[in-house]
């Protein structure tokens, strides 16, 4: 009996190769796209799963209320909240402490030199193994960071290092040029950890009057801004610690109570919950929406395929009508007959499943590079994916096959012989419905494309208040510091120099906020972004000065102690002429006087509005922004040749202002070239669908084509009558799909501060386009059906 279905089966592929190659092709796309969803998935959920705590592991997270009443959470906390509750709370086994080095870094050991980018390095506390899942090879989890100046190192960094000696004991030189001693050496971070890094520097090095590295920020209450991991003891109630942290506020950071509400957070949910969440250390973070999107995306791909199936199917049930008649009058029962056709669905699904699996292998580097993810091609066997496609298989199977399968087994004997079968299986509603499912979804994709596409467009577009262009950073290292007035002046000397500025600012590179006391106001309200420059700031970026002046050194020596802030910051404290007014950075410091008002620029991207500063001269020096013309080549060689008379150790690197703030957008980039490359694949398989329906309602409508044309119809006007059922289709597709977008639309705009305006027009391209293409796939048969002889056409049985 199975001999006979599948030989049954392969007779039916060979009538019909084109019909059976569009199934199995769309089928093919449908399920690949559906195991690198599967893949992606089981890929993004592994992350963090490997340590044995898990379930005792948590973030210390909070929540940055504004005066205004806005609210943003952040994974920043203050050094001391961790250990404190070690001390404190009962239900804290441990506590973690998380900060990256916040540039590039050169490690050495004797002529050897490795490079190091800037989330690589940690500074972690001694509890770092004793939380984390991390694998040792040298050294115990006990003692390998508890002194100042040690360091672990990955296998791969030591093994670059010191190749083939033992490097546990040894020094080696780092940050700030200082010596650290080799205490432990662990394994590689797992690619599937959030946390990453290729050395671990101890906590103590930082610790004022004990470490090498005197970081008074990362070890008091006020400063916020390194991240927190806690262990709970087992059976400990994570409740029972969040309703303390009100309290805990109130005991150690009264004057922030009312701004900071602390909150824990799993940690089997920092890495895909990290998108409502800012400043994460430069941990990786994922994103569950994009996990959302991505399923969805697949799932409405494989379910187009297996329209097209049921589509293709029942177009060819008036070819088959006579085999079931036979079948059936030859003793075939109802049951077998649905078994043959669900046998013959199997069947396609296999060979499908099988094409699947060879477009995988061309499809899991593309889909790498398009979404800034390693998904690794072996994921394809682990036991989760597998399973679910397997499942996936034989749901699509079943799905494809059962209608065609109930449909082609009801006809009746007497009828079907008597090619009387077309009038019984024209008209089925499912069909309609379905390909409005399939129009719909293409209309939602669509219109999603070209809502990102306007939305990026926007925001690498708009004007920030300066020009971003022509200027580039250069970070400088230990060394460079005192050097770097020099460095300056050999670089100015370059013809293609406009102007340079040494400072601790450059726009498009973060920064950092405190509170500030202007005149008039309480101590420690007013929330305002840091801004320390030099005197070239202005020049260099561009900028405009709407009230007073900027800076004059040396010409102006009273400008050491006086300050400029934006137009915000005017706005927020009512003042309409704040030239000569003061504000205090510590309500002990000397008043700084207000010289001059900048024009509001975006110094951060278009997610945030612009926030308060307040700008002053500082004489710290932390990167060199020069403002270039023409084609930087050159001057960057030039830049190199000066670097090298300076600096040995750390190779030359640069920034151009214009990357560093497209680099904010990544995220949302690469998902619009996943929605852009799934929208064009789905409506591709949607096309091989709507052929199977065109060939459907065709081969129903000879005759009819036939007689009408010999009365007189023009071969435009069949087209036009074929193509009115698939235009209504459109629109009632498009009623669907247009309300159940909207939302979706808004919820992402959201995100962004700077956004543009929802309206119709991407609706309104996105029907027009499913309607072009519907009417093209159409018109392509309808004109040739329509062309032929009306005197083979009136022949047909």
């Amino acid at each position: 009996m199975l001999n006979s279905y599948l030989q049954l089966a392969l007779r039916s592929f060979r009538k019909h190769r084109l019909h059976s190659a569009i199934t199995i092709l769309g089928l093919a796309l449908g399920l690949m796209t559906s195991l690198l969803a599967l893949m992606f998935v089981v890929d993004e959920n592994s992350y963090d799963k490997f340590h044995s705590r898990l379930d005792r592991m948590y973030r210390l997270n909070k929540i940055n209320t504004s005066e205004d009443g806005s609210t943003i959470s952040t994974a920043e906390t203050s050094g001391m909240m961790g250990p404190t509750m070690v001390d404190e709370f009962p239900e804290v086994d441990a506590a973690v402490r998380y900060q990256p080095w916040y540039n590039a870094v050169v490690f050495s050991q004797k002529d050897r030199h490795v490079e190091l980018a800037e989330r690589d390095v940690l500074m972690v506390d001694s509890t770092f193994f004793k939380v984390f899942d991390f694998e040792l090879t040298r050294g115990s989890d006990d003692n390998v960071l508890t002194r100042p100046g040690t360091i672990v190192l990955t296998e791969g960094l030591a093994a670059s290092l010191f190749a083939q000696e033992d490097p546990v004991g040894r020094t080696i030189i780092g940050i700030n040029n200082l010596e650290f001693e080799v205490t432990g050496i662990v394994k590689e971070a797992p690619r599937n950890s959030h946390i990453q890094f290729k050395a671990l520097v101890s906590w103590s090095s930082t610790v004022p009057n004990l470490g090498a590295m005197p970081f008074e920020w990362m070890n008091n209450w006020i400063s916020q801004g390194i991240t927190t991991y806690l262990l709970l003891k087992p059976g400990a109630n994570a409740d029972a610690v969040q309703s303390k942290l009100p309290k805990f506020m109130q005991d150690h950071l009264p004057q922030r109570v009312d701004r900071y509400t602390l909150y824990l957070q799993k940690f089997a949910d920092a890495y895909l919950d990290a998108a409502g969440i800012r400043f994460h250390g430069m941990a990786r973070t994922g994103s569950r929406d994009y996990v959302l999107i991505f399923s969805v995306i697949a799932g409405f791909i494989l379910f187009i395929a297996c329209v097209n199936y049921i589509n293709i199917s029942t177009s060819k049930a008036t070819r088959r009508a006579r085999e079931v008649g036979l079948r059936k009058s030859v003793g075939a029962t109802r049951r077998q007959l649905i078994n043959q056709f669900l046998g013959e669905s199997l069947i396609i699904t296999l060979l499908s499943a099988i094409i699947a699996l060879c477009l995988l292998y061309l499809a899991v580097p593309f889909f790498n590079t398009l979404s800034g993810k390693t998904l690794p091609i072996e994921h394809v066997f682990n036991p989760m994916a597998l399973s679910g496609w397997i499942v996936l298989i034989a749901v699509a199977s079943l799905f494809s096959g059962l209608y065609p399968a109930f449909v082609l087994s009801s006809f009746k004997p007497s009828e079907v012989l008597k090619s009387n079968a077309r009038s019984k299986i024209s008209g089925h509603w499912p069909r309609q419905l379905l390909i409005t499912f399939q129009f719909a979804i293409a209309i939602a994709m669509i219109a999603g494309t070209l809502l990102v596409y306007q939305q990026m467009k926007f925001v690498y577009s708009k004007n920030l208040g300066f020009d971003k262009e022509h200027v580039l950073v250069v970070n400088l290292t230990t060394d460079m510091l005192p050097k770097g007035p020099v460095f300056q002046e050999e670089v100015n000397q370059h013809p293609a120099v406009e102007s340079s500025s040494l400072g601790r600012m450059a726009l498009g590179f973060g920064g950092a906020s405190t509170r500030v006391q202007p005149e008039g106001f309480p101590p420690d309200q007013v929330e305002v972004r840091m801004f320390p420059v030099d005197g070239n700031f202005l020049t260099t970026y561009d900028l405009s000065i709407v009230q007073g002046r900027f800076f004059d050194l040396p010409a102006q020596a009273s400008d050491s102690n006086a300050v400029i802030i934006n137009e915000t910051l005017a706005r927020k404290l009512n003042w309409d002429n704040p030239i000569g007014k003061t504000i205090k950075f510590d309500s002990e410091d000397t008043p700084s006087t207000i010289i001059g008002v900048l024009k509001d620029f975006h110094f951060a991207s278009l997610y945030d509005d612009v926030d308060p500063l307040v700008m002053w001269v500082s004489r710290g020096r932390r990167n060199l922004s020069v403002r270039f013309t023409g084609n930087p080549k050159d001057l960057l060689v030039y830049m190199e040749e000066k670097w090298k008379l300076f600096e040995h150790r750390y190779p030359f690197k640069y920034t151009f202002v214009d990357d560093a703030f497209e680099k904010a957008y990544q995220s949302e980039e690469r998902l619009f070239q996943t929605v852009v490359t799934f929208a064009g694949l789905s409506l591709f398989v949607a096309c091989l669908g709507l052929y199977g329906l065109v060939s459907f309602t065709l081969e129903q409508r000879t005759k009819e084509l036939g007689i009408r044309k010999v009365m007189g119809a023009t071969v435009m006007g069949l087209n036009m009558m074929v193509n009115r059922k698939f235009l209504v289709l459109v629109v009632i597709s498009s009623i669907v799909a247009v309300p159940v977008i909207i939302p979706m639309m808004k919820d992402w705009l959201n995100k962004f501060a700077f956004k543009i305006e929802l309206g119709a027009g991407v609706f309104i391209i996105a029907i027009t386009v499913t309607a072009l293409i519907t009417l093209i796939a159409v018109s392509i048969q309808a004109i040739r059906a329509a062309m032929m002889n009306p005197a083979e056409t009136l022949r047909v049985e």
